[in-house]
């Protein structure tokens, strides 16, 4: 939390922005991924179909550009 005390900013188009707001927006993020993940753990565990699986279709030709 010494940058938040520093009051550091960082130069971007002639302004300087301040840093403290990314000291708190990335551990949040991270957290909310991790809770994510433990959600989809649960449902994998819950159901009988694993989730977030690719499929390849069945039977059918390639799609060309």
């Amino acid at each position: 939390m010494s940058g938040l005390d520093r009051k550091t900013a960082f130069p971007a188009a002639g302004t300087l922005y301040p840093l403290y707001p990314l000291f708190f927006l990335i551990p949040i993020a991270f957290a909310m991924i991790v809770i994510e993940n433990v959600f989809i753990f649960i449902k994998n565990i819950l159901d009988k179909n694993p989730s977030m699986v690719m499929r390849e279709a069945e039977n059918k030709p390639e799609e060309l550009l």
